[in-house]
């Protein structure tokens, strides 16, 4: 398969936009360069990218969806730049990212559920000072799970911020 020699990857700038899935399980890929025309990093882009140990996310990205990175086992640190725009990371973005233990949180971003689910390594979450209310806890298999809670979203301002279809789940940002 032509994904087991891909070990680093450029992506053009000009381009906004990963198909699902479109490097997930490139096992040897360890490094990724993202444009600053990226807007959004696709559900499972780089899944399983098990030898990928840093990514930074450009300012221009505003959404990290559902299991974009989810088991990428050698990943360390994930860096969104400092004036990032991005306005949700996704449930399970970071899943199963064992060894991750450094990420930086933009301001404007919602986090959903389990986004660092079966991230024991996590050490450092960073933040901007201007967030009001961060709430970090364990969840059942004494996972580290952060929330930020500003205000609960209704079910209309949900679907007008996301333009995603409602769960019934309660999101907060």
């Amino acid at each position: 398969d032509w994904f087991d020699y891909i070990q680093e990857l450029v992506i053009g700038e000009g381009i906004t936009y990963l198909g699902e899935s479109a490097f997930e399980g490139c096992v040897n890929l360890k490094k990724v360069t993202l444009p600053d025309s990226m807007k959004s990093v696709a559900w499972a882009a780089f899944a399983g990218c098990s030898s990928l140990n840093a990514i930074t996310i450009p300012k221009s990205v505003k959404i990290i969806e559902e299991e974009a990175f989810r088991d990428c086992a050698s990943l360390v640190k994930v860096c969104f730049d400092e004036q990032s725009v991005c306005t949700a990371i996704r449930s399970r973005a970071f899943s199963g990212c064992v060894s991750l233990s450094v990420i930086n949180i933009p301001e404007s971003a919602v986090l959903f559920e389990n986004v660092f689910e079966k991230c024991d390594q996590l050490k450092a979450m960073h933040l901007s000072q201007k967030k009001e209310n961060l709430l970090c806890s364990r969840n059942n298999d004494n996972k580290l799970e952060a929330s930020v809670f500003k205000k609960t979203l209704t079910e209309a301002e949900y679907r007008k911020m996301f333009d995603y279809r409602w769960s019934g789940n309660g999101v907060a940002i």
